[in-house]
């Protein structure tokens, strides 16, 4: 299995050598893949204090395809992921164009992880209507697709439209960057199966949910003609303790399931030990010597 980490883009707030030198840390500790997270905004609470989003309004969160910037130009052997990008709400050429370019900069370390989302006043700012998202999704990985892929582009879809216009460059990743679908609904799945290179449980699944959304993914990949180019399982792990070794039943687990990929969502952690950078490099590196071998 491969070790990703998530990066600190949201949380407290870092400045920029703090940064680099953290991601530089887990580079080289022997990181496999550096996963950034994605959102633009979040929803204060409404009128007599109704829940609108799942974390205040002032949360400090870098953009997603910015930080991977960064992070190419900081790093030259680490895989970077992003899961996952809410692909509805933004408009797909673009994110292709983004995409492209984040692979050629990085020498083709991208992999990209999209998702519906799940914040209804986060579309609305962005002008998408949020019931339209699943329907967005499919037409979307679809543009990714012909514009990572084609020289004239010609889609014509309910929601896009593409009329023979050119986009360079393409990707160095051929015939384009790992697409990973994220989510843990049977409409995932099952567009997971059909249309994506891989599939990202969501934070906190359980070993045993995640087998049933890996068999389902591949069941929908069968279906669809496709159970060998669907390769990537991503299952997640949230850090309890400054000591790693309570997470060696659940990576074993994993491994036994299928997993290729394991996220340690280290921005998440709840123990104070862990809060600072030098906390969370300290566990990474004890994880990386001394459980990771037992796996």
């Amino acid at each position: 299995m491969r070790l990703s980490v998530a990066f600190p883009n949201v949380g407290a707030p870092h400045d920029r050598v703090a940064l680099r030198d953290y991601a530089q840390a887990l580079e080289g500790l022997g990181v496999d893949t550096i996963h950034v997270v994605d959102h633009v905004v979040y929803a204060w609470p409404g009128p007599g204090g109704a829940q609108r989003s799942q974390y205040r309004g002032d949360l400090w969160h870098l953009e997603a395809f910015t930080t991977l910037g960064f992070l190419a130009a900081v790093t030259e052997r680490v895989g970077l992921e992003i899961g996952v990008l809410v692909l509805p709400q933004r408009q797909p050429v673009l994110v292709a164009k983004e995409a492209a370019t984040v692979d050629v900069l990085s020498n083709g370390r991208l992999r990209l992880g999209i998702g519906v989302g799940w914040q209804a006043p986060e579309y609305e700012a962005m002008g998408v209507p949020f019931r339209q998202r699943g329907a967005r999704m499919v037409e979307a990985v679809a543009v990714l697709k012909e514009a990572w892929t084609e020289p004239h582009l010609n889609y014509k879809g309910r929601f896009y439209r593409l009329d023979d216009v050119g986009m360079e460059p393409k990707p160095l990743q051929k015939p384009h960057p790992p697409l990973l679908m994220g989510g843990g609904s049977p409409q995932v799945f099952a567009r997971a199966g059909r249309l994506a290179d891989g599939w990202i449980a969501g934070p906190g699944t359980p070993p045993a949910r995640f087998g049933q959304g890996r068999q389902a993914v591949i069941e929908a990949a069968r279906a669809a003609g496709r159970e060998h180019e669907v390769t990537v399982f991503e299952g997640s792990m949230f850090p309890q303790s400054p000591d790693p070794s309570d997470t060696l039943e659940g990576l074993r687990a994993h491994k036994d399931l299928g997993a290729t990929d394991v996220l340690y969502w280290m921005g998440t952690a709840r123990d104070p030990a862990l809060r600072p950078l030098e906390g969370k490099l300290a566990y990474v590196e004890r994880l990386i010597k001394e459980v990771w071998p037992q796996v």
